[in-house]
């Protein structure tokens, strides 16, 4: 039964999450303010389906990730072989990361000094 139990709780918890996302990638205003920037950069993106998977992480990431890989353009240090929308994606998905450890990291810090 506690199996059955876990298993249960774990499938809620999957279906919530997957809930989320899909949330978020219905946002308006972060599926503009990609679309936009991926035209602008010069990405292509048939059907939206670069800026509805990257609509997951937060506009700050986003825009943060924007700005990372506009700069890198800027510089000639985009790597000459990068794809640039899976590159894109990845300079988001690590800052989207980034973000929530130091998030974790402040809420541990200001739960131990409580």
């Amino acid at each position: 039964i506690r199996q059955v139990m876990n298993w249960a709780r774990e499938m809620l918890r999957r279906q919530e999450r997957a809930r989320r996302t899909q949330e978020a990638r219905r946002d308006p205003v972060r599926l503009e303010l990609l679309k936009r920037n991926l035209e602008e950069l010069g990405i292509p993106d048939p059907k939206n389906r670069l800026a509805i998977s990257l609509a997951y992480f937060s506009r700050d990431a986003i825009v943060e990730g924007v700005g990372i890989f506009k700069s890198l353009k800027e510089l000639g240090t985009l790597p000459a072989t990068a794809d640039p929308g899976p590159y894109l994606g990845g300079i988001i998905r690590r800052v989207y990361a980034r973000m929530e450890l130091e998030r974790i990291s402040e809420n541990c810090l200001s739960s131990a000094s409580d």
